[in-house]
């Protein structure tokens, strides 16, 4: 039988590298923490830590043993976590993972909404890609997942299609001679340098953004690679260069940044952005989650309701 307390004092252990501080930290007595790890590594038949006068290290089969215990545990603890929110109407916490390009207006409303009406719920919330998001939601490290530009529904996930931003400008340093512009047209700006992002981050608008600039007579000159938003507007604003942004994008605000109309973008380049969940034994928390977010999306003129088979459109 799984003795799961024994599995919490090796992780705990492994995490401090310390038995006393691993001790205290799980709120027990040392010699009861060493006789549960040797109990566990008896039951086990394997040493999972070497034991020096003044240290401890994991052996290589306490390596591959902690990322098996550290998963059953989360594993343990989400289920425990829908028990209680069976038997509660409430989850106690709502784990989600957010990229950092999504949700400028529609997320900030929804947390501020969300917190009114259940108090008591603990949302955590988790810097992801969305590549890292879609194992997170399938292994339970995340409930809901804030994405954008996927192509098509993940296998056994729902989707719901909440926000499209046009690109319809870009982002460069003020000074630069067509900042002061009230538009520009793609061919201006042939000679300039360009901040990018890889197309794995993004495939299907990094190829229309390069199709967009090789209909217009010339290919970007690709100075920097990045693919986190912030960092893109931080290099255009240390004179790095220029980006495509989004509309949402505009709104942040960034000082020595001019945002400037391109008037011959093709209208279908936009970012795209969606929440994911598994959608059997949804807590109602986790419902009044969703429904707050399509709520508060509806609200914005730029969604649209036309989206793929398999997914929610608002």
């Amino acid at each position: 039988m799984v003795d799961l307390n024994r599995f919490r004092h090796f992780v705990m252990v492994a995490d401090e590298m310390h038995f006393s501080r691993a001790a205290i930290k799980l709120g027990i007595g040392q010699p009861q923490l060493s006789r549960s790890i040797k109990a566990l590594e008896h039951s086990l038949g394997i040493r999972l830590f070497e034991r020096g006068t003044r240290n401890i290290r994991l052996t290589q089969a306490g390596e591959i043993f902690l990322q098996e215990a550290s998963r059953m545990l989360m594993h343990a603890e989400r289920a425990q976590r829908l028990a209680r929110g069976a038997l509660s109407d409430e989850m106690v916490q709502i784990k989600i993972g957010v990229k950092p390009s999504a949700f400028f207006k529609v997320l900030p409303e929804v947390l501020v909404a969300f917190r009114e009406q259940w108090p008591n719920v603990d949302v955590k919330i988790t810097e992801m890609d969305d590549r890292a998001q879609i194992p997170a939601l399938h292994d339970g490290s995340i409930d809901l997942g804030f994405l954008d530009n996927v192509a098509q529904a993940p296998d056994g996930l729902e989707v719901l299609v909440v926000e499209r931003s046009p690109i319809t400008s870009i982002a460069m340093p003020s000074g630069w001679r067509l900042s002061k512009r009230k538009s520009v047209r793609l061919a201006e700006l042939a000679q300039l340098p360009f901040v990018w992002f890889s197309h794995s981050h993004s495939p299907r608008v990094h190829t229309q953004m390069i199709t967009a600039c090789r209909n217009a007579g010339f290919v970007p000159n690709v100075v920097q690679e990045v693919n986190h938003v912030f960092t893109r507007l931080s290099l255009v604003a240390g004179g790095v260069g220029i980006c495509f942004v989004a509309d949402t994008t505009r709104e942040i605000g960034t000082k020595g940044i001019a945002f400037v109309p391109v008037a011959d973008l093709p209208p279908e380049l936009y970012l795209e952005h969606i929440i994911a969940w598994l959608p059997r034994a949804l807590p109602p928390t986790l419902r009044a989650m969703i429904a707050l977010i399509e709520r508060k999306s509806s609200t914005s003129t730029s969604l649209t309701r036309a989206v793929p088979s398999r997914r929610r459109g608002v």
